[in-house]
């Protein structure tokens, strides 16, 4: 999977720098009644056992199994002022409006 995270995306980030041992998580979790659809969120977290590590624009991001199987294999993450974070692929928007969960200590 490739995974690029934009420049704007970038630019918002930088109030949600990782410490040191953390990562951008991306985490899909079923959600509804009768059909299966996926809410997205994006956290600050640090690796789980089972994760898969992407290294993209200095920041390493961790995707579990059960999420990369609802994904395609290039992603882009993206920031709208108006909007917040955009997880999106070539045929896909995949969420809009996130905002990144900082970690609890």
């Amino acid at each position: 999977m490739k995974i690029h995270i934009t420049t704007r995306a970038q630019d918002a980030m930088i109030n949600h720098t990782p410490p040191q041992g953390y990562g951008l998580r991306i985490t899909g979790k079923l959600a509804g009644g009768c059909g299966c659809t996926l809410d997205y969120h994006l956290s600050l977290d640090q690796k789980r056992e089972g994760d898969l590590t992407f290294h993209t624009e200095n920041l390493q991001v961790w995707i579990d199994e059960f999420t990369t199987q609802f994904l395609e294999d290039s992603l882009t993450l993206d920031y709208i002022p108006a909007q917040g974070f955009r997880l999106s692929s070539p045929s896909e928007i995949y969420a809009y409006g996130l905002s990144i969960a900082q970690p609890t200590f």
